[in-house]
C-alpha cells in the first residue's frame, strides 16, 4: 500500500529510521519492510573488493548493525583452486565479495560471478578449499 500524498507532501514530515532494514514513520505507517528473519527468500549481498562506489567497510557495518545470527564464520571461497573472494553466511543472508572486481562484479570477474550465481541458485555455501579437494 502506497503512502498517501499528503503524507509525501508535507514539508514537516522525515522518515524515522530505526534499523537499516525496518523502519517506521510518524504520520504514514502504512509502509513497511519486512525484516530479513520474516522474508521466505535467501538474500545475497554482493560486493568487489574495489568497489569504490560501495566500500566493502559500510557494507559490512550495515550487515553488522541488522544483528543476523552467523551461520557461517567470516572465510576465503575459492574457484578453480585460487582465492575468488571472501564470504560470511547468516540467518538469511549471504554476504560475498568477488576479489578483483569492482562495482558491477560480473562485468569485471564474469567466471567469477557466474560460480558465485550457480552456488547462490544450488543454495549451498561458497566453495571451499575442502569441497575443491574432494571433487
Amino acid at each position: 500500500m502506497a503512502c498517501p500524498r499528503s503524507c509525501i507532501e508535507n514539508e514537516n514530515w522525515t522518515p524515522k529510521f530505526k534499523k537499516v532494514v525496518t523502519y517506521s514513520q510518524t504520520r504514514c505507517n502504512q509502509l513497511e519492510t519486512p525484516r530479513i528473519n520474516e522474508l521466505s527468500h535467501r538474500l545475497a549481498v554482493v560486493i568487489g573488493n574495489t568497489d569504490v562506489v560501495i566500500p566493502v567497510t559500510s557494507t559490512r557495518y550495515s550487515i553488522n548493525a541488522l544483528k543476523l545470527p552467523t551461520l557461517s564464520p567470516w572465510h576465503a571461497w575459492y574457484d578453480d583452486g585460487e582465492v575468488g573472494g571472501w564470504t560470511q553466511e547468516y540467518a538469511g543472508l549471504t554476504f560475498v565479495i568477488v576479489r578483483g572486481a569492482g562495482h558491477e562484479v560480473p562485468l569485471h570477474k564474469p567466471k567469477l560471478a557466474l560460480t558465485l550465481v550457480q552456488t547462490f541458485l544450488a543454495g549451498t555455501s561458497m566453495p571451499n578449499l575442502d569441497l575443491l579437494s574432494t571433487s
